[in-house]
């Protein structure tokens, strides 16, 4: 096979792993709002104002750093789906007021985007080390274990995105703590 065979054959494979992904994503997706039952439907009226506290919070927990803004995602304007993130070494808040619970239904803590928790330098807390930020690991499985215990069900949670809450999926990596939510009324 000629080399321009292999980087067709390896850009085929990358092309149909991002596509399997964000389909597994969504499977996800559909499956927690097929789970829901009319009365798990929120009213968002008063979302807005939920909305800043939150975001008040969770940026205060990225101190320095930028990671990319969560975003919402509405189906049906009646249940919005909520991506919260921590860097590595800052805590993770999510809060669904006393009204509401916390549905978890996707976590990672690891690195799959260099974008994301790179606006600071990694170095300053680690005694000099050299952190990589290009390299991607996923944790998927434990870190949405241990998110669903320490979160779901209650209206307010803090995770550190920490090594000694998840371990260490990467060595050498700075990582960050993503959680896929909901709130549900109670």
């Amino acid at each position: 096979m000629s080399y321009f065979g292999i980087l067709l054959g390896l850009f085929a494979l990358t092309f149909a792993t991002s596509f399997d992904l964000k389909d597994e994503i969504k499977n996800r997706y559909e499956d927690v709002l097929d789970n829901l039952e009319d009365d798990d439907l929120e009213d968002n009226s008063d979302l807005r104002d939920e909305n800043e506290e939150n975001k008040k919070e969770v940026s205060e927990s990225y101190e320095d750093n930028n990671p990319l803004p969560s975003y919402t995602m509405s189906v049906c304007s009646k249940v919005k789906a909520r991506i919260a993130r921590a860097c590595e070494g800052n805590n993770l808040i999510i809060n669904c007021n006393g009204k509401q619970k916390i549905n978890v239904f996707d976590a990672n803590y690891g690195r799959t985007s260099s974008q994301i928790c790179s606006g600071r330098n990694p170095t300053k807390r680690s005694f000099g080390k050299v952190f990589d930020l290009s390299n991607k690991c996923n944790n998927q499985k434990k870190s949405l274990n241990i998110v669903h215990k320490m979160c779901s069900g209650r209206s307010y949670c803090v995770v550190p995105a920490s090594n000694g809450v998840f371990g260490d999926p990467c060595f050498g990596t700075y990582k960050y703590l993503e959680v896929h939510f909901y709130c549900k009324k109670r």
